[in-house]
């Protein structure tokens, strides 16, 4: 700790003397767009006029000192919160740094706002070649002023929260790094079977021949959700058992329920030697098995092929999607937004394990007529969970379960797991849910298939824990995994959960917060491996490789081997030969589960000929899945175009307005028989090769 404490001082007294003299660099505003701006005695009035409203600053001039200057500061005046802004610079002619800086909130007068860019953009200003870009995620006629922009020196406040800043960064990583040290320790003990019983939980584990132990050696240790696997050790934690060793073997039971009912089957276990301390036997062990009879006696839910739609809730049976012969649903359920620990005006109180908590019912019944429907109509869903990272004007969200590190603009977060508060309310909705969602009535609501979030790949966007080392955020990832799978499994004995994944496969995007597809996979199977296998597999996102490109027959970047940049339509047979080696197979031998649950081909326009492309690009994509029977399931994106809130792009099979386009007829005739006359005319469109192609599955290259 001393040390600690000296280099930071070091470091601030060295930072206050470099920038205290340093001189303020003023900058202007140049090209713009989506914006008109009207500058008058320096001040620029902005009026949003599109969905991507920025501007560019005049060039940097040349700084030989970058680290002299770096808060890059305005005044403002903004009588609504100027949302999502981002700060861009570009570094060389393939890079550009970007700062997502979230909600500047609304100021009804003049305030100054400071910005710290030390680390990502005043490292490039040495050449007078470079400028700033402000980016403005707020929707059109939206106004505010700007004035006074600025790089200066920070202050003595500002330099010290740049040395506590870096300091958060370096813990970060050494707990990724500790974790990635207990995923690789060969340990002394392993797992044969954890078995959920009515009031016991029943471990069996063999160790190694040199090993001698001896019962009243072993303690066992309980983790709970909000505790990561390789932060074991804790006094509070050893729970009472009964441990008995022969020979190699050891058998542990232990309590089910703790002394205020709290179910312990969604929690880990860890076996220590107490000799002068504590040793780990072997690393923590989640339930593996259930009890015969333990569950509710459900049926596998079985559909009859695989085409499925992501559907908007529904409770009219006679709603036109069905008209689509559909098998598969996805359905979006946005959690947080079920659940508060307050009062709420329309909600009811609810308890669970001795507390009061608040359920949206009314929310909650429309998706259980959803899920009734859809079952009444012989669908099988999938429910993607998720949790909004919605934030009132000062910033902080607005609805619970929001993880403490997430950070705008992530439109949805992971769930609390770093706190016991939200790992409670997080398991409280899922058992609500999975309990009211596992209904053993032939036209109740049901689901099996629980999908992670969405696009964890994509995590600054998509499922924001703000930037975390890639095993940090895996860990706290593959707990809220485990969580509701364990949760699901005490009342559904086929529930399964998925990965959420983008088209990225070895190719990582640009942007905060983004990840290896392939590696991800590869430290699922892992921590399934070292800590107990469950039933995971992956919700796959194929789109082409151009979200604007309908001809995904002519995808680049593409190749059919597993180092494969990314995987696409074109190459989809890469993923359940990659899926299918015996490392990542469930327990040695079933390969996991695969379903593509969002993708879809655009139609660049309404015109005849651009609607005719968009079903080709269905039809050669459903094809080329069809040959592929570890896929058990593919859900188009989408329904409904959206191209007011999706970007421009045209991926509905009706038009925002209503009108059906070409692709829902195409879509409604596949894998009935209507489909070869329905199709026929994409044929010409896509060409003799591409034909070939989507008849035809490649022969993937294995290592």
């Amino acid at each position: 700790m001393k040390s600690s404490f000296l280099i930071t001082t070091v470091l601030f007294c060295w930072a206050a003397t470099a920038w205290s003299d340093s001189p303020t660099i003023r900058l202007k505003i140049g090209p713009h767009r989506d914006l008109k701006i009207e500058s008058k005695a320096g001040t620029a009035q902005l009026r949003t006029t599109g969905d991507n409203p920025h501007f560019w600053t005049r060039f940097v001039p040349q700084i030989d000192d970058p680290d002299a200057t770096p808060i890059l500061e305005f005044e403002y005046f903004a009588t609504e919160p100027i949302r999502n802004v981002q700060i861009h610079c570009p570094v060389g002619v393939d890079r550009r740094t970007r700062i997502f800086h979230g909600t500047i909130p609304l100021s009804e007068t003049w305030r100054w706002h400071a910005i710290d860019v030390r680390g990502n953009a005043t490292d490039v200003f040495s050449d007078g070649k470079q400028r700033f870009l402000f980016q403005f995620g707020v929707q059109p006629n939206h106004s505010f002023q700007i004035r006074s922009i600025r790089l200066r020196p920070a202050n003595a406040s500002e330099q010290q929260d740049a040395v506590l800043r870096q300091q958060r960064e370096q813990a970060k990583q050494v707990d990724a790094d500790a974790y990635e040290q207990y995923l690789s320790t060969r340990y002394r003990a392993a797992l044969e079977r954890l078995t959920v019983e009515k009031d016991d939980l029943k471990l069996a584990a063999r160790f190694d021949k040199s090993s001698k132990i001896e019962a009243d050696q072993i303690v066992v240790m309980h983790l709970p959700p909000h505790v990561p696997s390789h932060q074991a050790i804790r006094d509070d934690a050893i729970i009472p058992a009964k441990v008995s060793v022969e020979g190699e073997r050891i058998e542990v039971v232990i309590p089910r329920w703790d002394s205020d009912q709290h179910d312990r089957s969604v929690s880990r276990f860890r076996l220590y030697v107490r000799d002068n301390g504590f040793h780990p036997l072997g690393p923590a062990w989640y339930p593996t098995d259930w009890q015969p009879g333990l569950q509710r006696p459900l049926p596998k839910l079985v559909a009859k092929d695989r085409k499925g739609l992501g559907v908007p809730r529904v409770t009219d049976p006679q709603h036109e999607i069905f008209e689509l012969g559909l098998s598969h649903a996805t359905v979006n359920i946005v959690i947080n937004a079920l659940i508060s620990e307050k009062p709420r005006p329309g909600w009811r109180s609810w308890t669970f394990e001795g507390e009061t908590l608040f359920l949206n019912s009314n929310a909650i019944d429309q998706y259980a007529q959803h899920l009734a429907l859809l079952r009444s109509k012989q669908i099988v869903p999938s429910m993607i969970l998720l949790v909004t990272n919605h934030r009132n004007e000062s910033g902080e969200p607005t609805w619970p379960l929001v993880h403490p590190d997430a950070t705008t603009p992530g439109l949805y977060s992971m769930p609390d797991l770093a706190t016991p508060r939200g790992a409670f309310v997080y398991r409280a909705i899922i058992t609500h849910l999975a309990d009211r969602f596992s209904s053993e009535q032939p036209d109740g609501p049901r689901t099996s298939n629980w999908i992670m979030h969405n696009e964890i790949d994509q995590a600054g966007t998509w499922t924001t824990m703000g930037p975390q080392p890639f095993g940090r955020y895996m860990e706290t990832f593959i707990r809220s995994a485990r969580l509701v799978h364990h949760v699901a499994r005490r009342f559904d004995p086929h529930a399964r959960v998925f990965m959420s994944l983008t088209h990225h496969w070895t190719r990582v995007s640009e942007g905060e917060s983004t990840y290896c597809v392939r590696d991800m996979i590869d430290r699922m199977a892992e921590a399934s491996r070292v800590e107990g296998d469950f039933d995971w597999g992956v919700a796959y996102h194929p789109y082409p490789r151009s979200l604007r490109e309908p001809k995904t027959w002519n995808d680049a970047d593409v190749t059919w081997d597993f180092d494969t940049p990314y995987i696409t339509p074109r190459n989809i047979e890469v993923l359940p030969a990659y899926l299918d080696q015996p490392r990542l197979r469930f327990q040695g031998t079933r390969p996991r589960g695969i379903m593509l649950s969002e993708q879809g081909c655009n139609a660049r326009s309404l015109s005849p000929e651009d609607q005719a492309l968009q079903a080709a690009g269905i039809v050669y994509t459903f094809h080329r899945i069809r040959q592929l029977p570890a896929i058990e399931s593919f859900q188009y994106h989408a329904y409904r175009d959206h191209p007011d809130v999706e970007g421009g792009l045209r991926l509905g099979l009706i038009t925002e307005t209503g009108a059906r386009k070409r692709s829902w007829e195409v879509y409604q005739a596949l894998n009935t028989p209507q489909e070869e006359k329905a199709v026929e005319f994409v044929w010409p469109i896509m060409g003799e090769a591409a034909r070939s192609e989507a008849l035809n599955i490649r022969e993937v290259a294995r290592p």
